[in-house]
């Protein structure tokens, strides 16, 4: 199996993982480029815990994932990524050009709302950030995908939220 995937920082990586003898092969590279490292992970008895070994070093990494994105953590260190769905990829591929219709924003994920920072009448930048959703300690940040007035704000903090419910409303262009 192979991928794409987002690291923090929008940083993308191609994951190639490979099964031999009961054990996964996992190849880390930047796109277009060469191969950074391959790593061996083994299943751990308890869900979603792994043997992880680079070179000679084993590490013991804990696993979660929440609507797409996972979170990796060896000790006090986590890492977390996301998989892009291929309606995300179109739209990473045409520059955002086919989110900029949009009259609204919905969730990516099941959460409750932390905060939202537009109110009614607000006028946004895309780009924006217009709410911050959070699921199992996982934050993700809502923003606006195109410059735009604010017709209605449908969530407030603390509301609990689930996947493609919108959060705000555009008013229409003129």
């Amino acid at each position: 199996m192979k991928a794409d995937i987002i690291l923090e920082g929008d940083e993308t990586r191609t994951v190639e993982v490979k099964e031999r003898d009961g054990r996964y092969h996992v190849t880390l590279a930047t796109p277009g480029e060469e191969t950074l490292r391959e790593l061996v992970a083994e299943s751990d008895d308890r869900a979603g815990v792994a043997s992880l070994r680079i070179g000679r070093q084993s590490y013991l990494v804990e696993v979660a994932e929440a609507e797409g994105r996972y979170t990796a953590c060896i000790g006090s260190h986590c890492l977390e990524c996301r998989i892009p769905t291929p309606r995300q990829r179109l739209r990473e591929c045409f520059g955002g050009n086919l989110v900029s219709r949009k009259d609204s924003v919905e969730t990516n994920m099941p959460g409750a709302v932390i905060e939202v920072f537009v109110e009614p009448g607000a006028q946004v930048a895309e780009g924006e950030l217009i709410a911050i959703v959070e699921a199992m300690k996982i934050e993700d940040s809502i923003r606006a995908p195109r410059n735009a007035t604010v017709a209605e704000v449908c969530v407030s903090a603390g509301d609990n939220v689930r996947a493609g419910q919108t959060i705000v409303t555009f008013e229409e262009e003129a």
